[in-house]
């Protein structure tokens, strides 16, 4: 299915995600040198939220992170509603906020992102 439908090779490293119609079944396949991985989670309430502007694709690349959210079962789109909410209710101008954030978060230190919520977010200068 990896070759002929995605026409990706499954002996690359990727990871492979399948999802069935009702996107609550997941499957992962995974090459590592000696053989297959085959990973499958079942959820017994809910579906697996893919971003929506990526829900219709047959195939998408995903960061790491982003694949942990999506099996944890954390709706990428709500993070991105609650924080422009967040942002009204503190007077910050929700795109500008978003738009800076997602530039510094990849080199923030860890220890120090409470910084970038709204209620304490200020602008580079």
């Amino acid at each position: 299915m990896v070759t002929s439908a995605l026409q990706q090779n499954p002996t690359s490293g990727d990871v492979h995600v399948f999802l069935n119609r009702r996107r609550d079944r997941m499957k992962l396949l995974l090459w590592d040198r000696t053989g297959f991985w085959l990973f499958y989670k079942r959820l017994e309430q809910g579906t697996f939220q893919l971003p929506t502007h990526l829900a219709n694709q047959t195939s998408l690349a995903l960061r790491y992170d982003e694949l942990m959210m999506i099996l944890e079962g954390i709706d990428l789109t709500s993070i991105i509603y609650t924080l422009v909410a967040t942002a009204k209710l503190h007077r910050v101008e929700p795109f500008a906020y978003l738009k800076d954030i997602l530039t510094r978060l990849p080199d923030y230190s860890h220890n120090k992102r409470a910084d970038l919520l709204p209620q304490n977010w200020q602008p580079k200068s």
